[in-house]
C-alpha cells in the first residue's frame, strides 16, 4: 500500500509541475509581444530618432541656417498678434525671403521633407514641434492638430532643442 501512495503521489507532484508550467506559458504568450512586433517597433524608433536627427541638420536657403537654427529663432521670437507658427509672417527674428520667416519657413520644410520621406516610405506618423508659444502638428493625412492616429503603446523618438527660454520640444510616432 505504501509503494503505491507514492507512485500516486508522485503523479500529484508531475500534474502539479505541468498545470504551473501550463499556466506560466499561457500568461507570458497572451501578454507579451512578439520577436516581430518587437523588431517592428524598435525600427520605427530608430526611423524616427534618425528622422528628427537629420531633419534638424539639415541647411536651408535661409542664410545657410540649418532647421534646428531656425526653429530655434522661431521659439525666441514668437509670432506677434496669435498668428500660428504655419502661417506667421513676423515670427521669427530671421526673414529668409520676402514673406516668410523662420517660422513659416519649418512649416514649409517639414512638409516637404515628410512629404518626400515618410510619404514616399508609406508610413503613418505624428511629427509634433511644440514651441513655448504654440504647437505644430504634422500627420501623414495633411490635417492639423493632434489627430491621435498612432496607438498609444508606440514609442515616439523625442528631441529637444534648447533656446534662450524653454526648449522646443520635437516628437515624432511612427505607426502601422
Amino acid at each position: 500500500m505504501a509503494r503505491a501512495q507514492m507512485e500516486i503521489f508522485g503523479i500529484v507532484i508531475i500534474i502539479i509541475l505541468l498545470l504551473m508550467g501550463l499556466l506560466f506559458m499561457l500568461r507570458f504568450s497572451a501578454q507579451g509581444d512578439t520577436r516581430e512586433d518587437i523588431s517592428k517597433q524598435v525600427r520605427n524608433k530608430e526611423i524616427a530618432s534618425n528622422f528628427i536627427n537629420t531633419f534638424l541638420d539639415t541647411r536651408t536657403n535661409c542664410k545657410s541656417l540649418d532647421i534646428e537654427d531656425l526653429v530655434r529663432d522661431c521659439a525666441e521670437y514668437p509670432p506677434a498678434n496669435g498668428a500660428t507658427v504655419s502661417s506667421c509672417s513676423t515670427g521669427g527674428s530671421l526673414v529668409c525671403e520676402p514673406g516668410v520667416c523662420s517660422c513659416s519657413k519649418v512649416g514649409n520644410f517639414a512638409n516637404a521633407i515628410r512629404a518626400e520621406t515618410l510619404g514616399t516610405w508609406k508610413l503613418g506618423y505624428e511629427l509634433k514641434i511644440d514651441y513655448p508659444h504654440s504647437s505644430d502638428y504634422f500627420t501623414q493625412d495633411g490635417r492639423e492638430g493632434p489627430a491621435a492616429l498612432c496607438p498609444k503603446g508606440s514609442d515616439p523618438a523625442v528631441y529637444a532643442v534648447p533656446t534662450s527660454a524653454e526648449p522646443v520640444i520635437i516628437t515624432l510616432r511612427i505607426c502601422e
